[in-house]
């Protein structure tokens, strides 16, 4: 079945002339399109800064035709073209939804640590979780906030990763060679997108909510606490995957019943989900009962799928209830899905509205509510902040800085031309914001060459715990040791262990919190753990990072150890999240000598 006749018709709605006037206006100034390639349809918001905060001014949808799959890269991009043209993009940023199942998004809290470490310890911790190496990855970090767990402040940091493949075929396939290229200043994930939407809307923002965004390919489900993302997991069970089981075959007293996958998708978007006891004919070939009976093990499936994420979110991550369910996408909209949820979750679960608080340049342009749905992910990327998560290629970040010199000097000669016209306060704003912009882009330049080294770093410190898992192990629990530990460098030879650091404390209760750090790494993996020295600091070999209470003193301490070979389970045992695979490490080299610095924490 042709997508273009289940997407709907382009709305055309009435504009008044001052409104036409307004948003020719607007489009000269700077704005944001956001893109989304979805498998049915392209689909593209824009918005400008209107009386000092972001509006939506413009949107389409257009449709793809999914019916000769051979083509598709080539209907794609037909469809692409089409939906641009109606957009002014000359000053325009552009921010793409990155789709797929690859892209990998982690939110975690790590000790209160300098910026250069902080980062270096959060490559770490992604490289370990993930088989794909860094250097075969493109990968991006967002301090979020910082958090107080258990009375410790922390950091709260968003990290999002992808096989640098999938980027590069994305950008090759749809934006490389278009006119528009060179204004792509961004690629998020979904995930982020939908932050952005929920930002949005004032509903959410004092709850704990569970987000399912269902594709015909991929189906995400987010966790956001107080509009902020807090766990993002990819689930089996898709809009495709639906509509396959429609098409199986059923045997009945009266025979063979068998949908074709025409007639599946057909039912699956007309009759959705029936509610049981439902009995009414369909296609004059099978009654409701019997769709309800097809897509039930797929539905149980997709529940038990939600069930496991909301349970590991609860006990691994020390969330917070998950107070309701919100579906958003276009397979949100598959009449039943909520009622079906509720009744096997025994929670709320609604259709959300990603129009909830948002801004329009005039009523009457997000009409349908089909086409709203389409366009929720294309709309958090029109919303999404520049300075926020980023998987374009550092080679095309730096472009950008380039770009945006380019649009200050167009939009400068576009005040000019307002000016003229007797619109001053709106040319000023405009003005602003573009200064606003170079100078959020002149940090992120500044920025990506110390990320150069940082991630040269990463690799090979992601090698070591690749080939030493117990390393990651004993990373996990010096992370854990007080505020008043401050760990410098960590030493391998074979299974020995020595470690080397500061710590603060009154001149009297220094050796029992030595002991105490002894005491603490015995419980671990380590064995044979001694206190070798505990001396003095000066001012001029505490690196200038310790600064004591006042009465207290600085140590320098130095520990020994070993790790145990004879529990091998207990280094490479890992929690498994819902959706994601354990990984296989490799032994152990033998007679290997190692050193790197520690994540540092300090007070």
């Amino acid at each position: 079945m042709s997508d273009k006749s289940t997407v709907p018709a382009q709305e055309i709605p009435v504009i008044s002339p001052e409104t036409v006037v307004l948003l020719e206006t607007l489009e000269r100034g700077r704005t944001v399109v956001g893109i989304d390639i979805s498998h049915s349809s392209v689909n593209v918001a824009q918005t400008a800064i209107y009386n000092g905060k972001p509006i939506l001014i413009k949107v389409s949808v257009e449709p793809i035709d999914p019916e000769n799959e051979t083509e598709r890269e080539a209907t794609t991009i037909a469809a692409l073209k089409r939906s641009l043209s109606s957009f002014k993009i000359r000053n325009a940023d552009i921010i793409c939804v990155l789709p797929g199942r690859q892209v990998v998004v982690e939110s975690m809290l790590m000790p209160i640590m300098p910026p250069k470490e902080l980062m270096a310890s959060v490559k770490l911790q992604v490289a370990a979780a993930h088989q794909s190496g860094l250097d075969k990855s493109v990968m991006d970090v967002n301090i979020v906030e910082r958090v107080l767990e258990e009375g410790i402040e922390k950091t709260n940091v968003l990290a999002a990763v992808v096989p640098k493949s999938a980027v590069d075929n994305f950008l090759k396939n749809y934006i490389s060679h278009e006119k528009w290229a060179g204004k792509v200043s961004s690629l998020i994930p979904s995930s982020v997108a939908l932050e952005n939407v929920i930002k949005r809307s004032g509903l959410y923002m004092d709850k704990t909510i569970a987000v399912l965004e269902m594709g015909a390919n991929v189906t995400e489900f987010n966790i956001y606490r107080k509009a902020k993302l807090e766990l993002s997991r990819k689930i089996g069970i898709t809009g495709t995957d639906l509509t396959r089981s429609l098409s199986r075959s059923l045997f009945t007293t009266a025979g063979k019943i068998e949908l074709s996958m025409e007639e599946a998708e057909s039912v699956k978007r007309q009759y959705g989900i029936p509610a049981p006891g439902e009995n009414y004919l369909i296609l004059d070939k099978i009654v409701a009962g019997q769709v309800l009976s097809l897509l039930r093990p797929k539905l149980e499936q997709l529940a038990a799928e939600i069930s496991r994420s909301m349970s590991y979110y609860h006990d691994k991550i020390n969330g917070d209830e998950v107070d309701q369910i919100v579906l958003f996408g276009g397979g949100a909209q598959l009449k039943g899905l909520a009622e079906f949820l509720n009744a096997e979750l025994g929670m709320s679960v609604e259709l959300g509205d990603p129009r909830r608080d948002i801004k329009l340049l005039f009523e009457g342009m997000l009409q349908s509510k089909e086409n709203v749905q389409r366009l929720v992910l294309a709309m958090g990327a029109a919303f999404g902040d520049p300075s926020g998560i980023n998987l374009l290629p550092l080679s095309l970040k730096e472009s950008k800085k380039h770009f945006l010199e380019r649009l200050a000097v167009a939009a400068v000669a576009g005040i000019v031309l307002l000016i003229s016209v007797g619109v001053y306060g709106g040319a000023l704003m405009r003005m602003n914001a573009v200064k606003a912009k170079l100078t959020s882009a002149e940090k992120e330049y500044k920025s990506i060459l110390p990320k150069v080294k940082e991630l040269k770093d990463g690799l090979s410190l992601k090698k070591m715990i690749r080939t030493r898992p117990d390393i990651g192990i004993l990373l996990k629990q010096l992370s854990y040791l007080p505020s008043n530990i401050y760990l410098t460098e960590l030493n391998l030879r074979d299974n020995k262990v020595a470690l080397s650091g500061y710590l603060s404390s009154s001149e009297q209760e220094a050796q029992n919190t030595a002991g105490l750090v002894v005491e603490s790494l015995k419980k671990g993996i380590l064995k044979d753990v001694q206190l070798i020295s505990l001396s003095d600091a000066t001012s001029g070999n505490n690196g200038g990072d310790v600064l004591p209470k006042q009465g207290d003193v600085v140590k320098i301490f130095k520990i020994q150890g070993r790790f145990d070979r004879s529990e091998p389970e207990l280094s490479n045992k890992k929690s498994v999240a819902p959706g994601e695979t354990a990984v296989k490490q490799d032994a152990a080299p033998a007679n290997d000598k190692q050193s790197m610095p520690l994540r540092r924490r300090s007070k």
